[in-house]
């Protein structure tokens, strides 16, 4: 490898622990070129792209404006208890450009404490690393948050929950099954199948009785949503994250 003083690079301005090399791909961005070219380049800092204290504090500032309370700004991985679960979860992380690509999500049910709105944050947590390609734009919709966009009738935000490459929906099946409700979340869900978009889902809804009479206002949702094809079912089980 080239010394960093041959390739121009300098002590990297936020993190003030590694050296930026040239770079082409990544947000790591500088306002002045360390060269003479009259050409903007970009910068990559090896430690940024890792874990150093700035880009840890700028990844929980931005769970912090997708949603995300404080409690689930440092989940891990690790701390999912149901064994079987905690590998399928990592599974789909180590293949998270193809799984998005794809458009294959995640269905993720189990009863309330069993930490699903945490798996939410650990997988947005891996979507805003600065890493190169891995900074996917997303959104997190919670149940209460729709209940309220039914009062306001808000279209804005719901066309962007349609269109951005990766949809966390939190608590699928508490919002409620008013009329209005129900056809915004099948649109939603419809129009994210046909075009092929990653969506991972929550709910306490049990996956082997989701047939049954009283959800069946949710049929044409758990249908798009559960589609074997692009959906791999997890179960989270054990004691309540909240005990």
């Amino acid at each position: 490898m080239l010394d960093q003083f041959e390739t121009g690079a300098r002590t990297c301005e936020q993190c003030d622990q590694g050296w930026l090399s040239l770079a082409a791909d990544t947000e790591h961005t500088s306002p002045t070129s360390p060269t003479s070219s009259p050409t903007t380049l970009r910068l990559r800092c090896p430690i940024r792209h890792a874990d150093c204290d700035w880009a840890v504090a700028q990844r929980r500032h931005r769970l912090r404006l997708i949603g995300f309370g404080d409690q689930h700004l440092n989940v891990t991985l690790d701390q999912v208890r149901t064994p079987e679960a905690r590998a399928a979860i990592g599974t789909y992380l180590a293949e998270i450009d193809a799984n998005i690509t794809a458009g294959k999500g995640l269905w993720l049910w189990g009863p309330v404490g069993t930490g699903k709105t945490s798996v939410l944050s650990i997988l947005a947590q891996r979507m805003l690393r600065w890493e190169p390609n891995a900074g996917y734009r997303l959104a997190l919709i919670d149940a209460a948050q729709l209940s309220r966009f039914e009062e306001l009738r808000q279209t804005l935000e719901i066309d962007w929950w349609c269109r951005c490459p990766f949809l966390l929906y939190d608590d699928l099946g508490s919002e409620g099954r008013h009329d209005w409700i129900l056809s915004t979340l099948l649109r939603i869900a419809d129009e994210r199948w046909r075009s092929g978009r990653a969506t991972i889902v929550t709910t306490n809804i049990p996956y082997t009785e989701r047939q049954r009479a009283d959800w069946r206002p949710y049929a044409r949702i758990l249908d798009r949503w559960t589609d074997a094809s692009r959906t791999t079912v997890v179960q989270l089980a054990g004691k309540g994250w909240r005990q």
